[in-house]
């Protein structure tokens, strides 16, 4: 019990922390918390949490990101919702929600020669649900890297790389279990 109010704690304190952006607005910050179905018991570990689905970086820019992944929570074989949100620390130490950027995507199996899988949507700003979305295809079941490339508005790189032949991963990526 003393672990669930730690977390409430802790999101409690990010809210106020970050509860501003540059245009006075709420912004969604970056804290998952187990839905109630999700819930790991006391000594359980939950191969999931190390899936990395939260990750933080400096951009070419010198600035403090931080991209968290939102949706597919259960992916499944086929095309899945894909939602974000991207935060730029601010001068204060608090984040903005960013919402002019682009994100975009290059799934991969390593475990099958680094297969991709097609028609895929690179994430965009839906103002009207206030997230990043796009469509991510998941051929098969299994352990997969989402590959990604952050664009500024002018669309330069602010971090990520394209998968070759040579680089296997991108700079950035996050990680599913379908």
């Amino acid at each position: 019990m003393k672990t669930i109010h730690y977390i409430l704690l802790l999101a409690m304190i990010l809210c106020w922390a970050g509860c501003d952006d540059d245009k006075g607005e709420n912004s969604p910050l970056p804290v998952i918390v187990p839905e109630p179905e999700e819930t790991i018991q006391p000594g359980e570990v939950d191969p999931k949490a190390r899936l990395k689905t939260v990750l933080s970086f400096t951009g070419t820019d010198d600035n403090q990101y931080v991209l968290t992944l939102l949706d597919p929570k259960k992916p499944q074989e086929g095309a899945n919702l894909i939602t974000a949100y991207i935060h730029r620390q601010k001068e204060d130490k608090s984040y903005a929600l960013v919402k002019t950027f682009k994100l975009k995507i290059d799934p991969r199996m390593p475990s099958m020669g680094n297969h991709a899988s097609p028609n895929n949507v690179d994430l965009t700003w839906d103002d009207s649900n206030k997230v990043y979305h796009g469509t991510v295809n998941f051929s098969m079941t299994g352990y997969w890297k989402i590959n990604l490339i952050l664009l500024n508005e002018a669309g330069e790189i602010i971090q990520g790389n394209a998968v070759t032949g040579e680089e296997k991963a991108s700079s950035i990526y996050f990680e599913i279990e379908v």
